[in-house]
């Protein structure tokens, strides 16, 4: 009989912990059209969320078709996904499928998945990122942090960059790295890191770092590309090595520095035209 009580008992103690844990996981409330704002310091407000409809929970919230938008000073950005989970205690935010990220500056990233960091709003993900700014930038990348109210972006690793100057140039500049790529969109600098390939018109250039100058206006052309640590240029059959090689795209014009050696093989009348090697 002993035996007998003591797996009834055991019976029922996992019931009734099975009967809570399906309690915990019940919504205590279902809202339609939610939304919820959050503000800061002197009443001003820092960001606002609106979703079709909230799961509220005793720890989070599961907020369907989540559109937020991200107020500063000098910018606004606005967040959408099909799902978000925000945490009832410190207020960050997992977004989830389909996630959008634009700004008013003609800058949209697309990935599956985001976290939102509420205090010091940053947002980061280990997916895959696209990126578009205007229609000069194009970025590819796996990994991805940035604060929302700061102009420069982090990207982890896998990197590929399309850049043009502007919608009818035909020319397209290329740049793959293996990471990390560092922009800091108010300097106008990209930072590419290990591995780094460049892929233009007139050539090829592989080096351990590239950092792409771009100008100040609204235009953001690419102004000049500085390689640094041992770098290789390929040219159709010649290559060239220099420690350091600045490129300069109006003037289309390569400056090679630090013990710069070429390998010219013989080529046809008028091939060089398009640019000119120091």
């Amino acid at each position: 009989m002993g035996l007998k009580w003591r797996v009834y008992w055991r019976s029922i103690v996992c019931v009734l912990v099975s009967l809570f844990f399906s309690f915990e996981s019940i919504a205590q409330q279902r809202i339609k059209n939610f939304q919820l704002s959050n503000y800061g310091k002197e009443h001003r407000k820092r960001w606002k969320l609106v979703g079709e409809e909230a799961l509220i929970f005793d720890n989070h919230i599961e907020i369907k078709r989540i559109k937020a938008n991200v107020f500063s000073p000098d910018s606004q950005v606005e967040i959408k996904a099909k799902t978000a989970f925000l945490d009832r205690k410190n207020m960050n935010v997992l977004l989830k499928n389909d996630v959008e990220v634009e700004d008013k500056k003609g800058m949209r990233l697309v990935t599956n998945s985001l976290n939102w960091e509420n205090e010091d709003n940053l947002v980061s993900t280990r997916d895959w990122v696209q990126v578009k700014r205007n229609s000069s930038l194009k970025i590819k990348a796996q990994g991805f942090a940035a604060n929302l109210h700061k102009d420069s972006a982090h990207f982890d690793k896998e990197v590929k960059v399309t850049l043009k100057n502007s919608k009818k140039d035909k020319e397209v500049t290329i740049i793959t790295c293996d990471g990390p790529l560092e922009i800091d969109y108010g300097k106008k600098v990209a930072i590419f890191k290990n591995n780094v390939v460049v892929t233009h018109p007139q050539g090829k250039m592989f080096s351990p770092q590239v950092v792409v100058y771009f100008s100040k206006d609204k235009k953001e052309k690419i102004e000049k590309i500085v390689s640094k640590g041992g770098v290789k240029i390929v040219r159709g059959d010649n290559v060239a090595w220099a420690e350091k090689v600045t490129y300069f795209d109006s003037e289309k014009k390569i400056i090679l520095e630090g013990n710069p050696r070429l390998v010219v093989y013989p080529f046809k009348q008028g091939e060089l035209k398009q640019g000119n090697v120091q």
